[in-house]
């Protein structure tokens, strides 16, 4: 018979111990309690206050003000410790943690936890770095505020309208962990934000590590690449469209016939066709600036160009290249019946408005002729002409479209060539090390921060635009947190795909099926029914159970490296803070 005072409170904890786990493995919470250690005054520190925004963004987020019902919702006690009561994370405390934050120097803190994980005996010394900014949209008024000063600029977001933020971020290749981050003001453009990483970067990584940065065209320009050079940093770009040297390249390799092939990807259905990719590199010198203040002298250094073919590239741009020919045809048909509602006086005159009219066409042969015609004036005076007497005429010219336009099938050939192609530069000129499948390969990598490892995580999972805070301090403080949640994010995944895959064993995906490379949302959905139930004898905690741990959630905890205790209590901070 059960004793008449045993209680059973359960509380949901899901996946949340494993993330805390994983930030005391990347010692996230060590770093901030050696910065900011607890206040006297407080009953939390700002480590257990940037801990507890870390799980709720990776759980889903609730705004800021909302943290204390949530947290209250769940077991802090497991999660942050029990002198972490669900009450004293209200939005006051947590909008103080941001300011304290801020203070510190968001960059300082980003560097101490890099450095701790470069220091691991398993980082790599030749790695890749991955850098882009995006656009954070704000809501409010801004006005006086300090830096970054928000501001209307190139909206990534298509939403010019609203002030905002520029926010820059670089990750480490191999597993997406972030290794620089910065808010910039809104008007900030991508050159001067890719500076100010590369100065940040050749400040944190190691001198003797063999670093390759992958940036988009934002990267190509010769203060850019003098700094970068200086650093003794390597890249890999996309050459800007506006560049004659890609021109060139593109038609040079139109004469050659097939380009070897670099790079193949299988279709992802049986449906989808191969994405194949071909291509041959050329060296050329370029002009790159010393990167010394107010100096404004350049040297010319050997760089190599890679002109790729794409199979997608040429897929995509087919449907473009009706879309722009349609434009054209339109725009033309509505200038022609602009044009041709008018007359001329002379012919000269209807001879120049027709070379004004046709111009501009850049894949069509335009027929238009210029006619006369006799047209009949308005009399010079009033009242009813004589009998017999002639109305006044005057010859006048028009244009009229003699026939449809006609393709110009070079120059729409010409286009097509050039779509389906793009053009890579790097500094890599050792084709044995780093032959052209590899910088293409490098380059096909970025997506690592264009998607959901990088920014498209931060801006739809995450949630991190648009942002209502009061200050746009608080906002770079809150980009922080959001980057070391992604930090997490990006190992957990990392890590559980490569012991997967050393192991050979497998998690389901989202259709059940056994999968090797799950990320980390997928992974962790075997842990969404875990419940810590707290057993009472009366008000004595007497034992803590844990339920809704079943075979696949073991698997990804024993791939992860992490006890299964982690779900029962939870290890006291340094003696200095409790």
């Amino acid at each position: 018979m059960l004793p008449a005072d045993l209680r059973v409170e359960p509380l949901p904890v899901a996946h949340l111990p494993v993330i805390r786990a994983i930030v005391d493995e990347l010692q996230i919470r060590d770093v901030l309690d050696d910065v900011l250690p607890l206040d006297v005054r407080g009953r939390v520190s700002d480590g257990d206050c940037v801990t507890a925004m870390i799980l709720n963004i990776l759980e889903g987020r609730v705004a800021l003000y909302s943290m204390e019902q949530w947290l209250a919702r769940t077991d802090t006690r497991v999660l942050l410790g029990a002198d972490c009561p669900a009450e004293a994370f209200n939005d006051a405390r947590l909008a103080a943690c941001l300011d304290h934050l801020h203070e510190a120097g968001t960059d300082d803190i980003l560097t101490r936890v890099v450095t701790r994980y470069l220091r691991r005996e398993d980082a790599p010394s030749e790695y890749t770095v991955h850098g882009d900014t995006t656009s954070i949209q704000l809501s409010g008024a801004y006005e006086g505020a300090g830096f970054p000063r928000p501001a209307r600029g190139y909206s990534k977001d298509h939403r010019p309208d609203l002030l905002q933020l520029v926010f820059g971020m670089t990750l480490h290749g191999a597993t997406g962990i972030p290794l620089t981050s910065a808010m910039f003001s809104g008007n900030t453009t991508d050159p001067i934000a890719n500076r100010v990483h590369l100065d940040q970067l050749a400040d944190l990584l190691p001198e003797e590590d063999d670093i390759t940065v992958v940036g988009d065209c934002k990267l190509v320009d010769a203060q850019t690449l003098g700094q970068l050079l200086l650093h003794r940093f390597h890249f890999v770009s996309l050459l800007p469209a506006t560049f004659n040297r890609r021109e060139e390249l593109v038609n040079s390799v139109r004469a050659m016939g097939p380009m070897p092939e670099i790079g193949h990807t299988k279709g992802r259905t049986k449906a989808e066709p191969d994405r194949v990719y071909r291509g041959k590199s050329f060296d050329h010198p370029y002009v790159v600036g010393l990167d010394s203040p107010g100096d404004n002298r350049t040297r010319e250094v050997q760089l190599r160009y890679l002109v790729v073919e794409s199979t997608q590239l040429a897929e995509q741009e087919e449907a473009a290249l009706d879309r722009r020919l349609e434009r054209e045809r339109t725009k033309f048909a509505e200038a022609l019946g602009e044009a041709a509602r008018r007359t001329y006086a002379c012919v000269a005159d209807a001879e120049l408005a027709r070379e004004r009219l046709t111009r501009k066409l850049e894949y069509h042969t335009a027929h238009v002729d210029v006619v006369s015609e006799t047209v009949t004036l308005p009399r010079g005076k009033r009242g009813r002409p004589p009998a017999g007497e002639p109305a006044p005429t005057a010859e006048v010219f028009r244009l009229v479209e003699a026939k449809p336009l006609e393709p110009i099938t070079e120059a729409i050939e010409t286009l097509r060539f050039h779509a389906r192609h793009f053009v890579l530069v790097t500094d890599h000129l050792d084709r044995e090390k780093w032959p052209d499948a590899r910088i293409l390969a490098e380059y096909r990598h970025q997506h690592v921060i264009e998607g959901h490892t990088g920014f498209r995580w931060l801006k739809t999972v995450a949630q991190v635009a648009p942002v209502f805070l009061h200050t746009p301090e608080r906002i770079a403080a809150l980009g922080l947190v959001f980057v070391l949640a992604l930090m997490v994010r990006n190992y957990l995944q990392f890590t559980l795909r490569r012991r997967l895959v050393e192991t050979g064993e497998t998690v389901p995906d989202r259709l059940g099926k056994p999968y090797q490379k799950p990320t980390t949302e997928t992974a962790l959905i075997p842990f969404a029914t875990v419940t810590v139930n707290r057993i009472f004898l009366g008000d004595q905690l007497a034992k803590l159970q844990v339920t809704g741990l079943d075979k696949h959630a073991y698997t990804v905890l024993r791939m992860l490296r992490i006890d299964e205790s982690v779900f029962c209590h939870r290890r006291p901070g340094p003696a200095s803070l409790r």
